[in-house]
Parts: structure tokens; sequence; C-alpha cells
């Protein structure tokens, strides 16, 4: 019988996870991003973080469908423009 890891994967990353989302709300990225784009750099300026680490969790995030990323710049995906925006209607955290 074959043994399936992908439950034990799912679990093991579902914890990078939630710390991305966590650490992104808590820098207050998704709000800084409402209805704009802006290039990693730039982001890390505003949020006073080291650039690469920021660009390394701007990139997970995109992995996870929160943000969108076009020629260096990110952005909001609708969902978290609905959900991880501070002050919208639909505000989750």
């Amino acid at each position: 019988m074959f043994a399936d890891p992908t439950k034990i994967l799912e679990l093991m990353y579902a914890y990078k996870t939630s710390e991305a989302l966590f650490a992104a709300n808590e820098l207050d990225v998704f709000t800084l991003l409402d209805k704009k784009s802006l290039k990693g750099e730039e982001i890390a300026i505003k949020l006073k973080t080291v650039s690469r680490a920021t660009i390394v969790l701007l990139d997970f995030l995109v992995t996870l469908g929160l943000l969108n990323r076009e020629n260096g710049r990110y952005s909001n995906t609708p969902i978290a423009e609905k959900f991880l925006v501070r002050g919208s209607s639909g505000y989750l955290v």
C-alpha cells in the first residue's frame, strides 16, 4: 500500500502559511497596498523593514494568492483587498 505524504506536507506548511499571514497583517502590508501597487523596496522603506526579508515575505504571499506581483510591483488580490485591509467592511483579522 502506498502512503501519500500530502496530508503531512499540508500540515507542515500550514504553520508557515499562518505565520506569513500574521506577520503581514502585523506589519499592515495589506492596508499599505490598499488600491495601489508598490515595489518591494518601497514597501520595505515604508514598513521600516529589511528589504530582502520583506521581498521574501511578499513573494510567499504571492504564492498564497494574497498578493499579485507584476513588473516588480506588489498589489493586493481581491480576497486580500476585501478581508485583510484594515477598515474594510469584510476585515477579518
